[in-house]
């Protein structure tokens, strides 16, 4: 079983370079906790972007419209 997990947030704008479609990364120890934190960011960024797409104006597509979502990505398990 792993001891550490690291976890990603990424943008699926494949526009943007791929530093800035890093939004969040960090490490956790187990799954559980990986996929709590990844929910949490899940939910803080769909947030942000309904109350962006609430204001924009009629002529700008915005990124919900356009199909670009957030994916979460577990790139390593560590073990000691």
């Amino acid at each position: 079983m792993a001891d550490k997990v690291v976890i990603q947030l990424i943008s699926t704008d494949e526009t943007l370079p791929l530093k800035d479609r890093m939004l969040n990364k960090a490490e956790r120890d187990g799954l559980y906790e990986a996929l709590s934190i990844a929910s949490i960011w899940m939910d803080r960024h769909n947030k942000k972007r309904a109350v962006k797409s609430f204001f924009k104006d009629n002529k700008t597509p915005s990124a919900m419209d356009r199909g670009l979502h957030n994916k979460i990505v577990i790139t390593e398990l560590l073990s000691n």
